[in-house]
């Protein structure tokens, strides 16, 4: 208390806690500790000062010196770091002043350090990486291993030797260091500890914070204390050794060397059994010991040395490996007497044991420390016999087929070949003597390694790289062997030779041959043999053969004697001839070699140039290298021989000599083979393929810079290869590839010449005007100029001019009236040329990129016409492919096209004075200079008037447009405009309404008013000429809707109607261009006379049904005209609440309906055949028609048979008209409902015939059938278009289950058995799952599944698609969950089958889950299901419970929906039978889950169906109570009155029967008095009985007792959940009368693994008496254990094939003698898998398999249990899983059943039951299949 009073209670709070057990309490106080200590305080305590943390910190040191040896010696690693980092803050915590206490210094004295300095060291060496770094951090900071004083700041361990050393005495000397500290401890003492000195922990609520159990923390201990004995020994003073050599005495210390495989049976616990770390410690330690004071090794060798040997040829651990070697090679070439065992034990198995084991593992270290071994063996190991030499060869031999077939390490194989080749030279002349037995073996174990290791044997298949290392260790080893190789190991090589295949056998035999020769043992015979082998069988591969002969001592064979003709001839003709199949790099050496040794030279350089005539493309390389690197070289008359035959063919193909240029000089190139060459490769490369032309420049460069000028000079004289080069080098260094070494050559000529400049401008601006290179780069290019050339790279006025006229003739496109009111519907322009068009976009980017000298007004009209036309294609769909390489790229082009025409109008029109509009418009018609946007705008007026071109006239109205909106003009501004160019030129006078309509202003309604007066004034039959003028500038002056201004008044309207009645109605002939000018006359003017009565309206729709049936869409204007027309009907639809047009529609509205259904599938259907490219008025006309005919055409009209072809025709299509095929599936849909909701009707009434089978629409899955699916293939060229149409299709098909009734839904899943599992699912998931790293998988959160608008999604979007296809998937699993429940069980792709459960799990069964209650949430739903009988309640785990009452007794079923559901199916579970059979109830849950399950029903269908039932069974009960417990339902055993009397024919429960007549002894007949007597009822009926059947139902009634007749057959359930095998209760009563309590079968125990375990077996009628059985769980046909404490058992001998088994532990059962002869039925719940049989004393079961697991869940299975099998006979047992369990089994808590009440219950026959015997039982499993002995007692 007085400390705790003086410290801060928050610090307090904290070293008491972490006195705590818990781990992940100290886990927490340690990091609050340290956070404290850093100045971090947590939550809301105070922070204390410097100063005051100082001192606090300095009154706890007491506390954390009493704490620190538990936080040191826990398991958890995590406290272990936290230990370390207080620890470190604690030492490194400031001096906030001078005068303060250090807390360093106070802790690092001798009072805190005695106590912990040890626990400190141990812990800074512990096995984690992760506290060893940290901790040994810490250690070196504030520690050294030198004298005092040395450092005063850190802590001496001279000092504290002792205080080390008295530490690690206990850890290293004793057997449990954690119990040895533990005694020695104080802080240790104060909490429970276990026998092995662990602390016993509290229970932990995090598993994962404790790492280590007793014998790991021991292990820790240990490596620790060896790390920290290790660092004594390498700093101890002299006078300390002796204090250090007592360790070294203890066997207790070195068997830290010893790991668990190296224990013997007497052995006691080894240090280093289970810790690798701690035995790599102790090889190192040893090792240093070794190497510092061999002496103290030599006194302890009789406790090392034994102790080394079993250590290491035991050890089986890839990482103490190196440890182990380094020390123990040495201490065996010190100590060969190590290898005699005092026990003697024949240590040699062992070491080939190790061999075998670990040099395939470890082969570095251990092939090289085979021969050390070896060599230390003394005679007693190793006889000096000729049998050691196999005793030791053939183990190692053997290892050669385990390397091949798959080896850790790449010089592995190196590695084992020097070591077999080394023993083998060891035991040949050091070990066996030379006798002829020795000879033999040698011969056998050469021709071992020459027949499996250098040729191919199909013993052990080596690849040819590890046969030819093979052949050279082999090489050394007989050369090194010398006389001692026998002679027929040579005779046996030489005659192999003859029949090697060279290709396959050539390179190793060549390496065996070259290594013997390089050692000095070259062998004359058998290199002739393997040199006439290769000369005479030619292959290919010989070249690399014979250059390594020629590069070795072999090579005068070929230089001299009868094989050098050959080697000429092959020189000189074969591989000449076989060039063309030879690697360049091996015949190139081999000429190098060959001609260094060869005697006739000439004739091989004559070869050479002779085949580098015929074929200089692949010879000549060869011979431009052989020339450099071989000598001598030809002569100089053959060379100029040679080059004058090469010139014609130079001149006729110059790209294969190009090679000549690298050859060396004064060799095979002179002068004027160079310049020819050079002059030649110029004219030719303007003539070869654009791919190939850098080749040439890159060569022609290469050779200009080796002499630069004097090259270039030479270039440049030739002017006609000047002009060829100078157009070549631009485009490839500058306009196309931009190659460095282009532009290099181009330097080099340009210094030589500048007179090339005038040239080079030449070609940019040729390429400027007609080429394709864009003109940002020739403005780039044209930068390498000179300034005042480069000003002359540009375009004049003259081109723009030209190339506007050009195009500014060409018709427009009628489509473009849609957004352009100027353009008309009819033209007899001519069509516009693309290469015109591409030229003016060229030369528009070319004003803008290029510099220029023209004005503004010279530059801006292209550059706007150019985006104007540009605008237009995209608009009516034309890509510009002739122009541009993709759409965007055309896109990108229009942005930056307008961009600067904003730009640059936008810089005009900033400085224009007040009055410049009126001095402007009054310049139009003739110009005065005065400034830009004027002359701007007179220039593109001129061009108008002049041309008549509707194009200028466009152009004039969009810049006039952009001005009047840049400049923010007013009405009067624009009325100047209007008043000044009222003009006779219809395009002209068109764009001057069109541009200043949104300003109204009384110059344009003046001239709406005259427009409207002289269209009144218009006869019919100039309607086609003047008419349509009008009509035109009409529709141009038409103000926009948002001002509210009319187009003309009233009054005019109505004159002007009446004119175009008379039109209407005239017997002219009227042009389609005058009905399409009507509708949209008629869309401005309806309002105006809306209120107005007259047959206008009526001819307003007269026009709208007209143009509608006459329209035709494959004219230019047949889209304009449909769009207008429906603007039209939908503005008097707007307008339909004015009486007038309220009547006029409902007069037409039959005709409109027609005209709308027609309008729509004719579309339909020209889209679908037609696929035309989409544009703005097709997309309008869609979007508006789609509308219309939702809101105004009933479903009704698409049901015939043409209109549901057309509509599903165009779904089936791949289009890029989207918003059209999603309105045709929106109809098809809507139709399908209605025509699927006749079909319910029908199918219910039962009027369908035979020939009027419900089906699925025939032509969706004929197309569905025709499409082959998806694969991620189709990610490399997606189809967007195809695949939306895809899922259209399928959406088109699941829209037949949404009014389908349960029997429809099944006959149309039946239509898609196939194309579900092959087409739609594994296509659906290759777009939800993308491509790794490209496409990414959809996340469905972003998506709501169950509603997405297809209407709103974009097909080019790749993320709309996946949420398509992700809703596709989501309607399968509504309408079809059992087919897609199939395909995912039969999927083998178990990546597939993944990703399916993930994505449903998590984004899909949430959805569905809701949607199944949502039906049962409904009131209507509910009012139908639930009455007084029926109640249905939802619970939140997505369960819902049916409860169905009978006369106060509920019966329940339960309906669960799993986590991924549908995947796997809804789970009906049992929760209450009532008054129903046990076979009933379960045909009841059956017939549910077949309705969820196999026919895609809803939960409120199944729940119905239940109810169906249940009123059913219980239909006519009422008022028939059982007259003894006044019940329909038996309190007994839930069931009805079902025994009839037969005199009063009233029926009685069957329990309360047999009650009444066993307990009253009056009539049967509790009513009547009448009936058989009880003696008549017990007499016969007993006998019956024989033969009836008991159900006892466990999972309700487990706490019931089961009262049967003795001679019953007893049917149980026996329950086998987790594992633990309940309990079966079984008792007997005769007559009635209960007996006492028989010992019954009990099976208990839990799936263990090897380890001892404790089973505890009771008997019932014994509760309180308890037998402890210790089994043994062994391996490999071992004996199982079973010993007794105080009653008698038996002894099991268990076969269980390598697994743990469950024991069985058994009482006599059923000790009636009566029922010995009995059978007794047992079904199995959810059986664990893997159990093959059980076997008992008295009774056996034998249980059906099943193969598949699923079946297993969801089937029954079923177990006979028959009579006493005979005395000693062989019985199956029972085996555990596949897959381990070690947690332990709850107890078993037994009740006495005494105090139940009996119960009878049903004793129904159920099943007559068949012997084994019978040939219908072959499925079952017979006794000798599974073998086990269970001796009897």
């Amino acid at each position: 208390m007085g400390l705790a009073s003086l410290l801060p209670p928050d610090l307090v709070v904290l070293l008491r806690k972490a006195l705590k057990k818990d781990i992940i309490t100290r886990v927490r106080t340690l990091e609050s500790l340290l956070a404290w200590i850093q100045g971090r305080p947590q939550e809301a305590h105070e922070t204390l000062s410097v100063e005051e943390r100082c001192e606090a910190i300095a009154l706890m040191l007491p506390c954390w010196v009493y704490l620190f040896p538990r936080l040191a010696l826990t398991p958890s690693q995590r406290i272990r770091q936290l230990t370390l980092q207080v620890h470190d803050a604690i030492l490194a915590f400031p001096m906030p002043h001078p005068d303060a206490s250090c807390v360093r210094d106070e802790l690092l004295s001798y009072t805190h350090m005695a106590s912990i300095l040890g626990f400190w060291a141990v812990l800074s060496h512990d096995t984690s990486r992760t506290v060893t770094r940290l901790g040994m951090q810490v250690w070196k900071t504030y520690v050294a291993w030198h004298e005092p004083n040395a450092q005063p700041t850190k802590l001496s361990l001279y000092e504290y030797t002792h205080v080390l050393v008295d530490h690690l005495r206990p850890i290293l000397l004793s057997p449990m260091p954690a119990a040895a500290l533990a005694q020695m401890t104080p802080s240790l003492q104060i909490t429970p500890a276990s026998a092995d000195g662990t602390e016993l922990q509290a229970k932990n609520r995090d598993d994962a914070h404790v790492d280590e159990n007793a014998e790991e923390v021991n292990g820790r201990l240990v490596a620790g204390a060896l790390a920290v004995r290790h660092g004594l020994l390498e700093t101890a003073a002299e006078e300390r050794m002796p204090e250090l050599d007592a360790f070294f005495e203890s066997a207790q210390l070195w068997s830290a060397l010893l790991s668990r495989e190296a224990l013997r049976d007497d052995d006691e616990q080894a240090h280093g059994a289970s810790s690798p770390v701690t035995r790599q410690r102790a090889w190192s330690l040893l090792a240093l010991l070794w190497r510092i004071d061999a002496a103290c090794v030599d006194r302890h060798k009789d406790t090392i040395l034994p102790l080394v040997m079993q250590a290491a040829l035991a050890e089986r651990d890839v990482a103490v490996m190196q440890d182990m070697l380094a020390v123990c090679l040495p201490l065996l070439r010190a100590y060969p007497s190590a290898w005699i065992d005092d026990e003697d034990e024949n240590l040699l198995p062992q070491f080939q044991a190790w061999v075998q084991v670990m040099a395939p593992l470890v082969p570095a270290a251990c092939f090289p420390a085979v021969i050390v071994f070896l060599s230390t063996m003394p005679p007693e190991l190793v006889p000096h016999a000729s049998t050691s030499l196999p005793m030791i060869m053939e183990p190692l031999l053997s290892l050669a087929q385990v390397l091949a077939q798959g080896m850790s390490h790449p010089r592995a194989w190196d590695a084992y070949m020097l070591m077999v080749c080394e023993c083998l030279r060891f035991m040949v002349r050091r070990v066996v003597p030379d006798t002829e037995e020795t000879r033999a073996y040698v011969a056998d174990e050469l021709q071992c390694m020459y027949s499996t290791m250098v040729l191919p044997c199909d013993a052990l298949p080596l690849p040819e790289r590890l046969r030819v290392k093979s052949a050279r260790e082999l090489g050394r080893c007989l050369a090194a062997l010398g006389d001692s190789v026998p002679e027929g190991t040579l005779a046996m090589i030489h005659a192999s030779i003859a029949s090697i295949d060279v290709a396959r056998d050539g390179p190793a035999l060549t390496a065996l041959l070259v290594e013997m020769a390089s050692a000095g043992r070259a062998d004359d015979a058998l290199a002739h043999a393997l040199l006439q082998r290769l000369l005479g069988a030619w292959e290919p591969s010989s070249v690399a053969l014979l250059t390594q002969l020629l590069e070795s001592d072999l090579r005068t064979h070929l230089t001299s004697g009868d094989l050098a003709d050959s080697a000429l001839l092959v020189a000189t003709h074969l591989i000449p001839s076989h060039l063309a199949s030879e690697a360049p790099d091996s015949v190139v050496s081999f000429y190098t070699a060959y001609l260094r040794v060869c005697a006739a030279p000439e004739a091989v350089w004559e070869a050479l140039f002779g085949a580098t005539l015929e074929a200089p493309r692949t010879v000549l390389p060869v011979l431009v290298r052989v020339a450099r690197d071989a000598a001598p070289f030809a002569s100089a008359d053959r060379v100029r021989a040679w080059q004058h035959d090469m010139i014609p063919r130079l001149m006729a193909e110059p790209r294969a000599w190009l090679a000549l240029l690298d050859a060396p000089p004064d060799t095979l190139l002179n002068q004027e083979t160079k310049d020819t060459l050079i002059r030649t490769l110029i004219h030719t490369a303007q003539h070869v393929d654009a791919s190939e032309q850098p080749s040439f420049l890159r060569i022609l460069c290469t050779w200009i810079g080796t002499r630069p000028h004097e090259h270039a000079l030479q270039v440049c004289a030739d002017a006609e290869a000047v002009a060829h080069l100078v157009p070549l080098v631009w485009r490839t260094g500058y306009l196309r590839d931009q190659q460095a070494y282009a532009r290099t050559l181009w330097t080099y000529l340009t210094d030589a010449s500048e007179a090339l400049y005038p040239q080079a401008v030449e070609v940019l601006q040729t390429e400027l005007l007609h080429g394709t290179t864009p003109p940002r780069r020739i403005a780039a290019a044209s930068r390498a100029l000179p300034p005042a050339l480069a000003s002359q790279v540009g375009l004049s006025a003259e081109h723009l001019t030209h190339a506007m006229q050009d195009v500014a003739g060409a018709a427009t496109s009628p489509l473009m009236a849609v957004h352009d009111p100027i353009v008309p519907l009819a033209s007899t322009a001519p069509p516009l040329v693309p290469a015109h068009m591409a030229r003016l976009l060229r030369y528009a980017e070319a004003c803008i990129d290029v510099p220029h000298t023209l004005s503004v007004a010279q530059t801006l009209p292209p550059i706007a016409l150019a985006a104007m036309l540009l605008e237009d294609a995209l608009v009516i769909g034309d890509k510009m492919e002739h122009v541009f390489t993709s759409p965007r790229d055309a896109q990108a082009c229009l942005v930056r096209l307008v961009h600067a025409v904003t730009r640059q109008l936008s810089s005009l029109a900033a400085h224009v004075s007040a009055d410049w509009h009126t001095s402007a418009a009054a310049a139009m018609p003739s110009y005065d200079g005065r400034d830009a946007l004027t002359a701007l705008l007179h220039m593109v007026w001129t061009y108008a008037v002049r041309t008549d071109a509707l194009s200028y006239a466009r152009l004039w109205s969009r810049l006039l447009s952009g001005v009047l909106s840049l400049t923010s003009a007013s009405s009067s501004e624009a009325d100047a405009w209007v008043r000044a160019c009222r003009t006779k030129s219809a395009p002209l006078a068109c764009a001057v309404l069109w541009a200043t309509r949104t300003r109204p202003t009384a110059a344009h309604a003046r001239w709406r008013n005259e427009l409207a007066a002289d269209l009144s004034g218009v006869p019919s039959a100039r309607a086609n000429t003047d008419g349509v003028r009008l009509l035109h500038l009409l529709q141009c002056a038409a103000p926009p809707q948002e001002t509210g201004e009319a187009l003309i008044p009233t009054q005019r309207a109505i004159f002007v109607l009446q004119t175009l009645q008379r039109w209407v109605t005239s017997d002219d002939d009227l042009d389609e261009t005058v009905f399409a000018l009507l509708a949209t006359l008629f869309t401005h003017v309806a309002p105006v006379v809306q209120s107005v009565a007259g047959r206008h309206l009526d001819m307003m729709l007269d026009v709208v049904e007209e143009n509608i049936h006459a329209v035709v869409l494959s004219e230019p204007a047949g889209w304009p005209t449909l769009l207008s027309t429906l603007m039209l009907l939908d503005t008097l639809y707007a307008l339909c609440g004015h009486e007038h047009v309220q009547n006029a529609l409902s007069a037409h509205r039959s005709a409109l309906v027609g005209a709308l259904h027609d309008a729509f599938v004719h579309v339909c259907a020209f889209v679908a055949a037609s696929r035309p490219t989409p544009h703005d008025a097709l997309d309008a006309c869609t979007e508006r028609l789609a509308r219309l005919v939702d809101a105004h055409v009933p479903p009704e009209r698409f049901t015939g048979p043409d209109d549901h072809d057309t509509l599903t025709r165009l779904v089936c299509t791949t289009t890029a008209c989207q918003a059209l095929q999603v309105a045709a599936l929106s109809m098809l849909a809507k139709a399908t409902h209605a025509r699927v909701r006749e079909q319910v009707v029908e199918m219910a009434v039962g009027s369908l015939s035979d020939a009027a089978v419900p089906q699925l629409s025939a032509p969706l899955v004929a197309s569905l059938r025709a499409h082959a699916g998806y694969t991620p293939a189709v990610w490399a060229d997606l189809d967007r278009h195809a695949v939306f149409s895809f899922l259209l299709q399928w959406l088109a098909v699941l829209d037949h289950f949404v009014e389908a009734s349960l029997p429809l839904r099944t006959v149309f899943a039946s239509e898609l058995q196939t194309l579900l599992p092959t087409q739609l699912l594994p296509s659906v998931f290759v777009l939800i799952s993308g491509v790794p790293r490209d496409v990414p998988a959809l996340d469905g959160l972003r998506y709501a599944l169950d509603e997405v608008d297809v209407a709103q999604l974009t097909p080019a979007s790749v993320p709309a698609l996946q949420g398509l296809a992700a809703h596709v998937y989501y309607r399968t699993l509504v309408h079809v969950p059992t087919q897609v429940r199939d395909w995912w069980m039969s999927l083998r792709d178990r990546q597939l089958s993944m990703r399916v459960a993930h994505f449903t799990s998590r984004f899909c069964t949430p959805v569905l889950a809701e949607r199944e209650l949502r039906h049962l949430r409904d009131p209507a739903a509910l009012s139908r299901l639930q009455d007084e009988s029926m109640s249905v309640r939802i619970l939140a785990s997505n369960e819902v419970v049916a409860t169905y009452t009978v006369d106060e007794h509920p019966m329940e079923i339960g309906v669960r929906l799993p986590s991924d559901y549908p995947l796997h199916g809804v789970e009906i579970r049992d929760l209450k039978r009532v008054g129903v059979s046990e076979a009933q109830w379960r045909a009841w849950l059956l017939a549910v889950q077949q309705l969820l399950s196999g026919r895609n029903g809803l939960i409120l269908d199944a729940l119905t169906l239940f109810k169906k039932n249940a009123e059913a069974k219980f239909q006519g009960y009422e008022g028939a109570e059982c007259a003894i417990c006044y019940s329909i339902i038996s309190p007994t055993d839930q069931s009805l009155p079902t025994k009839p009397c037969r005199t009063c024919k009233h029926k009685f429960a069957g329990s309360c029967l047999v009650k009444w007549v066993s307990t009253s002894g009056a009539a049967p007949c509790a009513l009547c008095r009448g009936g058989r007597s009880a003696r008549e009822l017990v007499g016969r009926q007993a006998i019956e009985a024989l033969k009836q059947v008991v159900y006892l139902d466990l999972f309700r009634q487990r706490d019931n007792v089961l009262l049967v007749q003795p001679d019953h057959v007893v049917r149980l359930d026996l329950a086998l959940r987790g594992r633990l095998v309940r309990v079966v209760q079984v008792l007997a009563v005769h007559l009635g009368f209960l007996v006492a309590a028989l010992q019954q079968l009990l099976l208990h125990g839990r799936l263990g693994n090897e380890r001892r375990q404790r089973v505890r077996v009771a008997r019932l009628d014994s509760r309180d008496k308890r037998r402890r059985i210790r089994p043994k769980f062994a391996l490999r046909h071992k004996h199982a254990e079973i010993d007794a404490v105080r009653y008698r058992t038996q002894r099991l001998n268990v076969t269980h094939h390598r697994r743990a088994i469950l024991p069985i532990v058994q009482r006599p059962a059923l000790a009636d003698r009566d029922l010995r002869h009995n059978v007794l039925r047992v079904k199995l719940y959810n059986l664990v898998r893997h159990i093959d049989a059980v076997g008992m004393q008295n009774l056996r079961i034998v249980i059906r398999r099943e193969h598949r697991l699923r079946q297993l869940v969801q089937r029954r299975k079923r177990m006979l249990i028959r009579r006493k099998p005979p005395p000693q006979r062989r019985m199956p047992c029972l085996s555990r899983p596949s897959r381990p369990r070690s947690h332990r089994a709850p107890p078993v808590r037994l009740r006495s059943p005494l105090g139940r009440r009996a119960i009878l219950v049903h004793t129904r026959i159920v099943r007559k039951l068949r012997t084994l015997n019978q040939p219908k039982h072959n499925r079952l499993l017979h006794t000798l299949q599974r073998r086990a002995d269970i001796i009897q007692r």
